[in-house]
């Protein structure tokens, strides 16, 4: 997850908007960009806000009370990189507040090559590659408290619809307690 980052050369001080930061992937751009000493805006509903306030974000916009179109009006500053978790007209929207040169790094869909063009900025599709090394470096920041998992909920399989809706989540495919009798009984 830090590579995306590190293909954007962020340095402290610069400005990051993060698309889409309450979910898992948002969640872990907005911590790794407040370690990198960057000033974060992200994007998150109204019952999200205080929880991406918490992972590092210095300002948060609500996305259900703007129009994606508008979501950018409210930044008055460019910013040097963006982090889409989201994609669609949102991401291509965002493209207005970067600045010349700036960096748009999605890890949901290519940024059009076109757009990113007209804007004078480079567009990266980040594909992330798991190594052990990239893992371990991951589980180093857990333990030491820097960064946090997503808050992961869990759901019956029952409730998958429901449960797609939002974060990191698990399903829960049969009750524990009934496995284990199923166990103890054969």
């Amino acid at each position: 997850m830090g590579e995306e980052l590190l293909y954007g050369k962020l340095q402290a001080g610069q400005r990051v908007l993060v698309l889409g930061a309450a979910g898992g992937v948002g969640s872990f751009g907005v911590q790794l960009a407040h370690l990198k000493g960057a000033y974060v805006l992200a994007t998150a509903s109204s019952e999200n806000q205080d929880y991406v306030r918490s992972l590092g974000a210095d300002e948060v916009i609500d996305y259900t009370k703007v129009p994606p179109e508008e979501i950018t009006g409210s930044i008055t500053d460019a910013v040097d990189l963006i982090f889409d978790a989201v994609g669609g007209k949102t991401a291509e929207q965002s493209v207005r507040v970067l600045r010349r040169g700036g960096t748009l790094i999605s890890a949901v869909s290519q940024p059009a090559p076109e757009l990113m063009e007209e804007h004078g900025t480079q567009g990266i599709f980040f594909l992330a590659t798991i190594t052990s090394e990239i893992l371990q470096a991951i589980a180093a920041l857990i333990d030491e408290g820097s960064v946090q998992t997503p808050r992961t909920t869990v759901f019956p399989l029952q409730e998958v619809q429901q449960a797609h809706g939002g974060g990191r989540i698990v399903l829960q495919i049969a009750d524990e307690h009934a496995l284990s009798r199923d166990v103890e009984q054969e």
